[in-house]
């Protein structure tokens, strides 16, 4: 997993997948940190896609580097409500802080993606390193 653990903290902007009405629904959106084997992400509790996980907590994140190499998640979404892992995201991303001012902001939402497959793929799609998480 340090493979594309290592790739994504390189490549941190990627495409969020959310399922919307039985379709794919994408958007851009900022990779946090892996913690204890859980992919870590955040969120607002006034956007759609807090609206759609909570509907269908099943999601997938894909980064595409400059190098042509990719790493793909999928998995089960489970929302967390620790202070500690929210002062973890205040304390690592100066652009969460920003934007909420605050860990304790109720429309603050932090966010795991778990119990799934993530892989990392070469330019030309080879698996270069894929594992269940």
């Amino acid at each position: 997993m340090k493979k594309i653990v290592d790739y994504l903290n390189e490549n941190r902007i990627g495409q969020f997948g959310t399922i919307k009405d039985g379709q794919v629904n994408m958007r851009p959106f900022h990779f946090l940190f892996e913690k204890e084997g859980k992919f870590i992400f955040a969120t607002a509790n006034n956007k759609e896609v807090y609206k759609e996980l909570q509907e269908n907590p099943t999601a997938s994140f894909a980064v595409l580097g400059q190098d042509g190499k990719w790493v793909r998640l999928r998995g089960k979404v489970t929302f967390s409500d620790s202070m500690e892992l929210r002062n973890e995201i205040f304390e690592m991303e100066p652009l969460v802080e920003k934007v909420y001012k605050s860990p304790d902001n109720p429309i603050f939402e932090v966010f795991c993606i778990h119990d799934g497959i993530a892989s990392l793929h070469g330019g030309t799609g080879q698996v270069i390193e894929e594992v269940t998480f």
